[in-house]
């Protein structure tokens, strides 16, 4: 869980006493056999597979539908987006509905204006043009910038020896604060790569 409160497909989830992680509301442990279905639909979800009411979007490398929350648990608005295989993307209330999104999907790749309430992004993402081996080439080199970012953020103090072991994720034991310094730095490090990918892949 990256933030102190978060959420699961749209469930607040936070950690518990133990450090591990529980639904905000009944305090009952997250775990694989008791992830709940997404808010929003009402689906079963799954870690690391599309959204199940908005699965197999044409021409999207990821999308999230947004589970029903108006914002982010820190209060952040947006939820739902859309990112194309080209680049581009776009957000939307989490309230739109899965025809909603696949309408203002199929508009997009043709490049025409979307519905109200779907907004392009201004900028492009990293992957924008790219081939295929200069997009392999920025997912090889992300851990490498990953731990520079964190190394930074720490200013000298020891890495979490999980973390270098693969046995946890990056932001384990660092604080709010330290972990909104890493992505930020994230954010201009993969531009970077994205840049050295184009001219060396």
């Amino acid at each position: 869980m990256v933030w102190k409160i978060d959420e699961r497909y749209g469930h607040l989830v936070e950690n518990g006493d133990d450090g591990s992680e529980v639904y905000l509301d009944d305090r009952t442990p997250v775990t694989k056999e008791t992830l709940r279905p997404c808010f929003k639909c009402s689906l079963p979800c799954a870690p690391g597979q599309h959204d199940p009411c908005i699965v197999n979007l044409p021409g999207t490398k990821n999308a999230c539908c947004g589970h029903g929350l108006a914002s982010w648990p820190d209060g952040r608005p947006g939820r739902g987006y859309v990112a194309l295989e080209d680049g581009r993307s776009f957000r939307f209330s989490a309230l739109a509905s899965a025809e909603d999104i696949r309408e203002a999907t199929a508009l997009a790749l043709q490049e025409k204006p979307l519905p109200e309430g779907f907004v392009y992004d201004e900028q492009k993402h990293w992957w924008t043009g790219m081939t295929q081996a200069q997009y392999d080439y920025v997912i090889a080199g992300t851990p490498a910038i990953i731990r520079k970012a964190v190394e930074q953020v720490l200013q000298g103090a020891p890495l979490n020896e999980a973390y270098l072991q693969g046995k946890a994720l990056w932001w384990t034991g660092l604080s709010e604060e330290q972990k909104r310094e890493v992505f930020a730095l994230l954010h201009t490090s993969v531009d970077e790569l994205a840049a050295e990918a184009r001219e060396k892949a």
